[in-house]
């Protein structure tokens, strides 16, 4: 028994007991470590959208029904390149009215693709559009 109590002792006294046990430590025990490498940097992300110009579409319904797609050639649009991909805007819209796309037929010149109200008399519409160029 007296040996046992002995091996015990000399065992906690030991430097080598308790190796591998650590206390609960916090960032405020010691100094952080230095700042690495910076990563090397990814690709540049696509480009926005930039502003081209604002026009008008202007459109008569005489009479009777107007069903399906109209279009509207030969809109001035100041700064339209033919090989933009466009996006369109109408700033208003009648009621019933829908404004599709926009495609660049030659500088500075647009088609406008829309629909009208359905069933409407004697209507003219002018409907001002704001015109985007995509990743230019």
């Amino acid at each position: 028994m007296r040996a046992a109590w002995l091996l015990a002792l000399a065992l906690a006294s030991s430097p080598a007991f308790g190796q591998g046990i650590s206390a609960v430590s916090s960032a405020a025990d010691g100094k952080p470590g230095a700042t690495g490498p910076q990563g090397p940097q990814g690709p540049a992300g696509p480009k926005a959208s930039v502003f081209v110009c604002t026009t008008t579409l202007a459109a008569q319904q005489a009479v009777g029904v107007a069903a399906g797609v109209s279009e509207k050639s030969g809109i001035a649009c100041s700064g339209a390149l033919v090989t933009d991909i466009l996006e369109v805007y109408p700033t208003t819209l009648p009621t019933g009215f829908a404004v599709h796309h926009a495609l660049p037929t030659a500088a500075n010149t647009l088609r406008v693709v829309f629909n009208m109200p359905a069933v409407a008399v004697l209507t003219n519409y002018t409907v001002p559009l704001s015109i985007y160029a995509v990743n230019r």
